[in-house]
């Protein structure tokens, strides 16, 4: 019966996704593309840390409508070619919440707009939306982290230059472990081919925290 339920809840998700990113796509086709790449490197960082498959299964759907909510956002500030003010910052700050209000609307999986909620929190209480610490944040929510900045900061904008894959890691290993987990960084140089024959690092859902 369990199986049954999420096996119904796939099925769900795919027809959201392709309804979801068909219409993304025509507005904003970079969003898409960055998401499809977090969504590879997130899937894979899961492997690596040996999450299960419905685990990894909702990581991907989470992946790819991390950023639904950007659609909220005037396109004049999301294609900015210099430095946002605060009030501009702010503003897109708003598209993590827009985005779970939206999924929530659609009935999606409550662990996947857990994760999307998650995905702009940091270990130490700087991020946002709500300013979660350490364990508050699941395993889930962390990766998801990791790869949005490794997508991110490894792309080409008009305001600066991308970094390399290996300035990512670098980027992220030096924001460690106060912003982001040792662990989950390791795992994402291995899941990244920048650490070959490294074994697999032992299973993080230990760490995982308290439920939605």
């Amino acid at each position: 019966m369990v199986n049954k339920g999420y096996n119904k809840a796939c099925t769900d998700c795919e027809f959201a996704k392709d309804l979801l990113l068909g219409m993304m796509e025509m507005s904003d086709p970079y969003t898409v593309e960055h998401s499809k790449e977090v969504m590879e490197i997130a899937c894979s960082i899961g492997k690596i840390v040996n999450l299960d498959n419905n685990s990894i299964s909702r990581l991907k759907y989470a992946a790819l409508f991390h950023d639904i909510g950007k659609q909220a956002i005037p396109p004049t500030i999301l294609s900015k070619p210099y430095k946002l003010c605060e009030e501009e910052f702010r503003l897109i700050q708003t598209h993590v919440t827009t985005a779970a209000t939206f999924l929530h609307k659609v009935k999606l999986d409550p662990l996947i707009i857990r994760y999307v909620t998650e995905h702009h929190e940091r270990l130490d209480g700087t991020g946002y939306p709500h300013g979660l610490k350490g364990q508050e944040i699941s395993i889930e929510g962390q990766i998801l982290g990791i790869a949005d900045v490794i997508s991110a900061i490894t792309s080409k904008r008009s305001y600066r230059m991308p970094l390399s894959i290996k300035g990512a890691i670098q980027h992220l290993a030096e924001n460690s472990p106060h912003k982001f987990s040792s662990e989950l960084v390791d795992a994402a140089a291995i899941a990244l081919d920048l650490t070959p024959n490294a074994p697999p690092i032992p299973n993080s859902k230990t760490q995982s925290t308290k439920s939605v």
